[in-house]
């Protein structure tokens, strides 16, 4: 899973608490900070939050990634040139395959 498990336990440890006394501080069952601790579940972010505030420390949420506009209109007109380039192609295409004209010459006295 996660490491979140191994930092929990590390700063319980080091404030000198059981887990009995983080899960009755912190208003969480004890079998789910053992789970968490031993990294069997991802606790939810309002389990973070209580565990946190018991260990009085801060939660500090990573960065996530954010896509700025100049990325997503950058795609969209790369996107269009390309659409056009091979719409402009198809056409191009299709013209080409017109029908050929042919010229016949009929023998003397023959017409159509």
């Amino acid at each position: 899973m996660t490491e979140i498990g191994n930092r929990i336990k590390e700063i319980r440890l080091k404030k000198g608490l059981s887990q009995e006394e983080l899960a009755e501080a912190s208003k969480v069952n004890l079998r789910t900070i053992q789970r968490i601790e031993n990294n069997e579940t991802k606790p939810r972010e309002k389990t973070l939050q209580l565990i946190f505030n018991a260990l009085e420390i801060e939660i500090i949420e990573p960065k996530k990634k954010r896509i700025d506009k100049y990325q997503v209109w950058t795609l969209f007109l790369t996107s269009i040139i390309i659409i056009c380039s091979f719409m402009a192609w198809i056409y191009k295409f299709k013209f080409l395959r017109t029908e050929k004209e042919y010229i016949v010459k009929l023998p003397a006295g023959m017409d159509i």
